[in-house]
């Protein structure tokens, strides 16, 4: 993990959700000029976080994302989260992403 991404925090996650975002074509075009995608993982439970911000067995929501490989990682501006077991894809509209907890 650290040979790949050198100075980045990890998130070990399982039991997620990458969660594809709804948003307007100028909402979508905005977080492509921020190198974003209008994509995030809510993973119900933590395994591992590099930083200690999450203890294990939290839940964690992610910002949007910047890489996506599919049933491996995700990776946002600040974290690569590594996705373990129990994941899923979906879509919802901002309303429901800003609800979760």
């Amino acid at each position: 993990m650290k040979a790949h991404f050198p100075g980045r925090a990890y998130c070990l996650v399982a039991d997620l959700t990458v969660i594809d975002v709804s948003v307007s074509d100028e909402q979508a075009k905005m977080l492509a000029t921020l190198g974003l995608a209008a994509s995030i993982v809510y993973a119900h439970c933590v395994i591992e976080d590099s930083r200690g911000r999450f203890l294990s067995g939290d839940w964690v929501k992610s910002s949007y994302g910047v890489s996506f490989t599919p049933g491996c990682l995700f990776e946002t501006q600040n974290t690569v989260y590594v996705l373990m077991r129990g994941g899923r894809r979906l879509g919802a509209d901002l309303e429901f992403i800003l609800s979760l907890r």
